[in-house]
């Protein structure tokens, strides 16, 4: 007999919005480490799924969304996050990231890199799907596909 191997997951609340402009109060399943979940972990495995599992808790709704369908996926606040996020990163940039609709939202983007690649541009050209946005103490995951322009706030001409 062969046992089954699964990863512990955990319902995180999130609002998930989709490319139509729907907001969807949610659970999203996604995998623990160590008992807790980090961003960045949640980032990643939103990185490796076509579909995601989630609780639509304003229909009571089950269902498999594919992630190029979802706008943005704000995450909760969390512990140390984003004051302790700030000291983790090298880069820091405000930004206004304008959405495929109209929409727009403002919020730093951290994160680390060569000092020959801290720039925006460099940034957003990396390989992810997903742009990392904090707003206030929490992160939202922005689908680049959706992403019309991102302008830099700072005015340090970091595009």
């Amino acid at each position: 007999m062969t046992a089954t191997y699964q990863v512990e997951k955990r319902a995180l609340t999130v609002e998930i919005t989709l490319c139509t402009g729907d907001l969807h109060p949610c659970e999203l399943f996604v995998a623990m480490r160590n008992g807790a979940w980090s961003p960045e972990e949640v980032a990643a495995e939103l990185e490796s799924r076509a579909f995601l599992p989630i609780h639509d808790l304003a229909t009571g709704e089950w269902a498999a969304v594919r992630r190029d369908a979802i706008q943005t996926i704000v995450l909760p606040a969390q512990d140390g996050a984003p004051s302790d996020a700030d000291q983790l990163y090298e880069a820091r940039h405000e930004v206004r990231v304008e959405l495929r609709g109209g929409g727009a939202l403002a919020g730093a983007l951290l994160y680390s890199a060569p000092p020959s690649s801290t720039r925006v541009l460099d940034h957003v050209n990396n390989e992810s799907r997903l742009l990392k946005l904090w707003r206030g103490d929490s992160l939202t995951l922005v689908n680049k596909l959706e992403i019309v322009r991102v302008v830099d706030l700072d005015g340090t001409a970091s595009v």
